[in-house]
């Protein structure tokens, strides 16, 4: 006879290591391929000088730095659409 023991469910506890950093973000573009969505981060600031804000009004464009990009499976990422939903919501309520 084999005893086995029954499975643990295992639970993933979120941590900041000491000298990690957050990032801050004011724009995300969202883009889904077959096999994965990407999210891309960025902070949007004023232009720095009249010349950056001359070709701003001058072209229309507005370059954004990209501070971080995550790249979820599509599995992952409809997990991650699902809490962000349970998180508005308990917002709205």
């Amino acid at each position: 006879m084999s005893t086995k023991e029954p499975k643990k469910k295992i639970k993933f506890i979120p941590y900041r290591p000491v000298g990690s950093k957050r990032e801050y973000s004011n724009y995300v573009e969202v883009t889904k391929s077959m096999l994965d969505v990407s999210i891309k981060f960025c902070d949007v600031k004023p232009p720095e000088n009249i010349e950056e804000l001359q070709q701003v009004q001058k072209t229309g464009l507005l370059k954004l730095p990209i501070v971080t990009e995550v790249v979820l499976p599509l599995a992952i990422a409809r997990a991650f659409l699902d809490a962000l939903r349970t998180q508005m919501e308990k917002e709205n309520k």
